[in-house]
């Protein structure tokens, strides 16, 4: 897949910001990076990946060196980067402090807070199957972003994921408007704003 500087992360659309760092995985603006989550401004993921059909064999979570020098053919980058929380070890910070949220539409997942204070939705977590007409913005291209980067296939989490917010996680989950700390409760319905975690950090870590 030839680019010649024109596929990278100086020409993405999450690369606008005035810090020009990413809007996603917080790295430095630049053509000699790229990651899964690629596209031009006002197109699609889709449409992205059936233009440059190497994005389709990035790994979700990874920014890639490119070598803009010279037409790139059918090779995969190489990866530079990987995006990772704080600490990667999702544990509760107490083992029976675990959140739920069961609904409407299919909605049935399970958070914790780590150790740390980040808000985790668990792999296997299932989100509504659509969405209603409170459904903010932000939780509607979060929950496509989700589908887009595969972390969720068939409404399903495949794997641990890292909110910003419960209420993020919780619009995302219920497909609608909802205030995290009163909608994720424990089993004996004590809701998580008795327990209300601190924002979540990342950083960004040399992939192996």
């Amino acid at each position: 897949m030839p680019n010649g500087g024109s596929v990278c992360c100086n020409e993405c659309a999450y690369g606008r910001a005035q810090n020009r760092q990413c809007d996603i995985n917080g790295t430095d603006v630049t053509r000699f990076f790229l990651c899964r989550s690629f596209r031009k401004p006002h197109q699609s993921h889709t449409a992205a990946r059936q233009q440059w059909r190497m994005l389709n064999r990035l790994a979700p979570g990874i920014v890639y060196r490119i070598e803009n020098s010279y037409p790139v053919v059918g090779l995969a980058p190489k990866p530079a980067f990987q995006i990772q929380p704080v600490s990667c070890l999702f544990t509760p910070r107490n083992e029976n402090e675990k959140y739920y949220i069961k609904a409407a539409r299919g909605a049935n997942a399970e958070a914790i807070v780590t150790a740390e204070g980040y808000f985790v939705v668990r792999k296997n977590s299932k989100m509504a199957d659509d969405e209603t007409y409170t459904t903010p913005t932000c939780a509607k291209r979060m929950r496509a972003q989700l589908k887009n980067n595969e972390v969720v296939v068939d409404y399903r989490f495949v794997q641990d994921h890292i909110f910003k917010t419960p209420s993020s996680a919780a619009s995302v989950v219920l497909g609608r408007s909802a205030n995290g700390l009163i909608e994720w409760k424990q089993k004996d319905g004590t809701p998580l704003a008795k327990n209300k975690p601190p924002r979540v950090r990342f950083v960004v870590k040399e992939a192996l």
